[in-house]
């Protein structure tokens, strides 16, 4: 009764419950079914949904993609955020209505981390995420912008040897 009489989503919608994302293919008096991305069909008992936070990702025609990224501490931030501002422009499900954004989240253990946020109309939400991906790794190396992997050091106290290095050459 409950989600008959508020109607957070309704048949068509795109939804998340826990781990499940899908798009809704009915609403019963006892569950509702979903069919995930991957063409498979999930039954959600109404309960859990009552209880459960649902997210509703199709009420608003536009939706926010916000992409984490990290360079390293050498690049040039105003450097990195022309280019992605570019890439954003030539990507044509990309809007310019609300502009892309470039935030910065601050200094991670092996990067300069950032999010760019781009909106898109809900229909093209994976074709962007996924293109505009493959557009950054590309400019990125083509420009000579380092995109880091973590590094960890190893530290195993004053009294232990130091551990033994030997450096090798692809000749080796």
């Amino acid at each position: 009764l409950f989600l008959m009489a508020e109607r957070p989503f309704v048949v068509g919608d795109w939804i998340k419950v826990e781990d499940a994302y899908g798009v809704v293919l009915s609403i019963d008096l006892l569950a509702v079914k979903i069919r995930l991305f991957d063409n498979s069909l999930v039954r959600i008992p109404n309960e859990s949904i009552i209880k459960n936070r649902i997210t509703n990702l199709t009420p608003f025609p536009i939706r926010r993609l916000d992409l984490e990224i990290g360079v390293a501490y050498k690049e040039d931030m105003e450097k990195v955020r022309g280019l992605l501002v570019e890439i954003a422009d030539r990507i044509p499900e990309v809007l310019d209505d609300p502009k892309p954004q470039f935030l910065y989240d601050g200094y991670g253990d092996s990067a300069l981390e950032f999010r760019f946020c781009v909106w898109t109309m809900v229909e093209n939400i994976v074709s962007v995420r996924n293109g505009i991906r493959i557009e950054i790794k590309n400019v990125f190396d083509r420009q000579g912008i380092e995109i880091p992997f973590p590094h960890r050091s190893l530290y195993t106290g004053s009294i232990t040897e130091p551990f033994p290095v030997r450096l090798v050459s692809e000749e080796d």
